[in-house]
């Protein structure tokens, strides 16, 4: 009788400490996530499979500067067989530019600084710096020659950025796991046209990237 009330006193204690996780969880402010944000990280390519180093073109310019870069995608649910409904070709100069900005915004950077607040934050890494208002408002950026437009916005412990750039859209979400690693999920969406049918549908492509900090 004593054991299974040590039991389900164990239970009730183990019930409770899950709750009071998830409450916690649930009441992280945007200042506790900036703060667990912020620091210097490098790239865990034991914990990113699906990553890997880039086959750019050769020349000083990518030795100088080698990055990880986004080598594989897992395909997601949906009916995504099909030609893009543009060819490059057929892409306007802008509409190109658009779509080169959303692959350079794919690339992971081996190092990368963050520095977080509740109402902004920047990254800096080799290729530059970039800041963004966490406001959940649409604004542009350069990249390239192309102009994108973004939002950033908290979303829980995580957080979320969504780029768009002529029938793409690239989503960013960034977090700390439970072992104070840098968690970056990528979900890429495109428009394509179903090979048989020819009726346009979205295909989509996830990738995530471990980052150790330093």
């Amino acid at each position: 009788m004593k054991s299974n009330r040590a039991g389900v006193i164990t239970l009730s204690i183990f019930v409770m400490s899950s709750f009071s996780l998830q409450a916690l969880a649930q009441q992280a402010t945007p200042a506790d996530v900036a703060a667990k944000l912020t620091g210097m990280w490098k790239v865990n390519r034991e914990l990113s499979p699906s990553i890997g180093r880039g086959r750019g073109r050769g020349g000083a310019a990518a030795l100088a500067a080698p990055r990880v870069v986004l080598a594989s995608f897992q395909r997601g649910g949906g009916r995504g067989a099909g030609a893009d409904t543009s060819a490059a070709q057929d892409l306007t100069p802008d509409q190109l530019a658009g779509r080169t900005a959303i692959r350079q915004l794919q690339q992971v950077p081996e190092t990368l600084k963050i520095v977080a607040t509740p109402e902004s934050i920047t990254f800096t890494e080799a290729r530059g710096v970039t800041n963004f208002p966490i406001d959940n408002k649409g604004m542009k950026i350069d990249i390239g020659e192309a102009k994108v437009d973004v939002k950033t916005k908290w979303d829980k412990a995580s957080l979320r950025q969504e780029f768009n750039a002529y029938q793409q859209k690239l989503t960013r979400t960034w977090s700390v796991d439970e072992n104070g690693r840098l968690v970056l999920n990528l979900l890429v969406e495109s428009m394509t046209l179903n090979a048989n049918s020819g009726a346009p549908s979205w295909t989509q492509q996830t990738a995530v990237a471990m980052f150790d900090k330093q």
